[in-house]
């Protein structure tokens, strides 16, 4: 493991406190990058439990996507799937879309109770805790003891600590033939500009497309078709059958991945100078400075160069 960058103690973005004299709680922000597999990860990340206490407002039907329509047609151009299964389905938007095109019998795991009741509301059976190989059994029973046609998960991954347990359960879930569709954060464009602000304590891994195919392979699912869209700051999106067969990680270089780090690490220098000039000129005219919003972005910019 490669040193990518240590941005030091950081709160947690979305935990605003809710008094001036509260307490601020802060966490080590330190990523690593595999020698191996060029993955980056965050080297001790926040425990669940603490991260995501109290965090219920997060609804996926709130957020503008662009690139709904296109993923659905991605999907489906793997023919007739009857059944589905969505890792994350938070308040099931896209069970529902799946319904809508023809998916006969959906259901999801979703450990927010709060958007996984929405779900429900929807008409969708939903488990309420994160996903395990017990959850995947229930499931599967569910389902008349029948495994899934699809497994979706989009946004998710990224914030997934055991990512063997994760695959495991895609695997369980599906039929032989089964697909899975995975889209996340793409952090390349982020990585050649020296893009500190891709940085939130809630992405745990750091996905390319080159990463995130090797990553496929490497757990049995070749790969059909692959899309980037330009979403949440870049995301790449991967639908992949399932195989029986896997391939080892040898599409990535050594040589590669420390080029990678070296230039995230010059870039992100240079970032950092140029931001606090600008922020310090814009100082001295007394112009008032607004991030949009505060989210992952804005608060690792402001805590990041404070």
């Amino acid at each position: 493991m490669k040193l990518l960058i240590d941005l030091g103690e950081m709160p947690i973005a979305h935990r605003m406190l809710t008094s001036p004299t509260d307490e601020e709680e802060t966490f080590g922000m330190t990523l690593h990058t595999c020698g191996h597999c060029g993955l980056s990860q965050i080297a001790e990340p926040i425990d669940p439990s603490i991260l995501y206490n109290g965090f219920n407002f997060n609804f996926s039907s709130w957020k503008p996507e662009p690139h709904f329509d296109d993923e659905l047609d991605v999907i489906f151009e793997a023919g007739n799937l009857e059944t589905a299964f969505e890792i994350g389905c938070n308040d099931g938007r896209f069970l529902e879309a799946l319904r809508e095109r023809g998916v006969i019998n959906a259901m999801g795991v979703e450990p927010n109770p709060v958007p996984g009741k929405k779900a429900e509301e929807r008409g969708f059976q939903v488990f309420s805790k994160m996903v395990s190989t017990d959850v995947c059994e229930q499931a599967i029973a569910a389902n008349d003891g029948k495994k899934f046609d699809l497994v979706v998960s989009r946004q998710v991954l990224e914030h997934v600590l055991d990512l063997d347990n994760f695959f495991a359960c895609a695997n369980q879930l599906l039929s032989e033939d089964g697909f899975l569709f995975i889209d996340v954060p793409d952090c390349e464009r982020g990585v050649e500009q020296g893009d500190c602000s891709i940085i939130w304590e809630e992405h745990v891994s750091y996905f390319s497309e080159t990463v995130l195919v090797a990553a496929f392979r490497q757990y049995g699912f070749e790969p059909k078709t692959i899309r980037h869209y330009n979403f949440s700051g870049g995301t790449v999106a991967i639908l992949a059958q399932k195989s029986s067969s896997t391939t080892s990680i040898d599409r990535i270089t050594t040589s590669d991945i420390t080029k990678n780090i070296d230039a995230f690490q010059s870039q992100a220098a240079v970032y950092q100078e140029n931001l606090s000039i600008g922020l310090q000129e814009a100082r001295r005219r007394n112009t008032k400075v607004v991030l949009y919003g505060t989210g992952c972005r804005a608060c690792t910019v402001v805590n990041a160069y404070r």
